[in-house]
């Protein structure tokens, strides 16, 4: 069976419908679709036998919580990245990688750079210039406020709001 996660955000909200589309277009019979935002990651992966495969589908926002959702573990069966974002920029650095539209992520794994900030790493599997402006366009802004309108840059849900010392007064 093929595992899809998906984040509903991702392409201004189109994520589960472009996971759904990639699954018709990839012919996948079998498919077990899960959020990945509401997803306990790691112990998910831990529980699922050896011979089913995942795909992450999604932009690189949903690439980099994955990575950061995996807890230190590296996967023991195939993921694989689908681009289902809005950018996708992952996905233009190893696109020549790519069979069927998909890419194998578990040589990109290890070893990844982090970030820490107020004490908290954050993994990177691209990106990482992004997320430090992102930190500091919150932090500008008051999270993503200002004039009553948004900031385009959002975290995932559980990302939470905070800017570069590690606190925000607002959410």
């Amino acid at each position: 069976m093929t595992h899809v996660l998906y984040n509903p955000q991702a392409c201004g909200g189109m994520g589960e419908k472009n996971a759904r589309e990639m699954a018709e277009k990839l012919n996948l019979t079998e498919a077990d679709f899960q959020d990945i935002v509401t997803l306990t990651l790691a112990r998910y992966l831990d529980e699922m036998p050896a011979e089913e495969q995942v795909i992450v589908a999604g932009g690189d926002g949903t690439l980099n919580h994955f990575v950061n959702r995996l807890e230190g573990r590296l996967p023991a069966l195939p993921v694989y990245y689908y681009p289902a974002g809005s950018g996708n920029d992952f996905m233009h650095d190893v696109q020549e990688r790519a069979e069927n539209g998909l890419v194998l992520l578990n040589p990109f794994l290890e070893g990844l750079p982090g970030v820490t900030v107020a004490g908290r790493t954050r993994l990177f599997l691209n990106g990482v210039g992004f997320a430090l402006t992102a930190i500091a366009v919150r932090k500008a802004t008051g999270c993503g406020r200002r004039a009553g309108k948004r900031s385009t840059m959002r975290p995932l849900p559980s990302a939470g709001c905070w800017d570069a010392s590690g606190r925000c007064g607002r959410r």
